[in-house]
């Protein structure tokens, strides 16, 4: 087994999930990875795929990960499933370990890289149906502005993961330097 060989002798493997799917027809199994203790991280291959986008990225591994499990027994099929938390943490901690460099960056911690982005929620529901900023929460409202229902920073999260884009994303900070976006 080739997870076997890249174990062995400490290889790392970057995943790009559009890449595996248009060349090589297959999906990596991330599970599997871990299991043979393959650094794995989330790459960008604009060469494979229509986007250079790491958010795109983390989602398509959630539902490459998915696509894996619909080939295994009822009983099995969470198995070989990430969700967008561990999807994330490929694209940001993942990637430096594979990189050798999560001495450096890839995680909050004094002394480390400060590499950021701050996610701006809409404040109204006029600014869009799906977030609605309030306090700590994140409160979803209808249409009408009916209230239905509040989410916490994890939710919120999520919702960023699975339907936030660049326009959401109003400061970057690369090497603790905040960038003109």
């Amino acid at each position: 087994d080739e997870l076997k060989v890249f174990s062995t002798h400490s290889t790392s493997i970057a995943h790009c999930p559009l890449s595996n799917f248009f060349f090589s027809h297959r999906t990596l199994n991330l599970r599997r990875c871990e299991k043979f203790n393959v650094r794995t991280g989330l790459g960008t291959d604009i060469a494979g795929g229509y986007a250079s986008s790491i958010l795109s990225n983390i989602r398509h591994a959630v539902v490459a990960s998915r696509s894996l499990s619909h080939h295994h027994d009822e009983e099995d099929e969470e198995e070989d499933v990430i969700d967008f938390k561990h999807a994330f943490w490929l694209a940001t901690t993942g990637g430096a370990k594979a990189l050798n460099m999560s001495s450096e960056f890839g995680f909050f911690k004094v002394g480390l890289s400060f590499d950021a982005l701050l996610i701006q929620f809409p404040n109204s529901v006029e600014d869009s149906k799906y977030f609605a900023y309030d306090k700590q929460f994140l409160s979803v409202q209808s249409n009408d502005g009916d209230e239905i229902g509040l989410y916490n920073l994890k939710d919120a999260f999520q919702r960023f993961i699975n339907l936030g884009d660049d326009r959401n994303i109003s400061k970057v900070w690369v090497r603790g330097k905040l960038i003109n976006i």
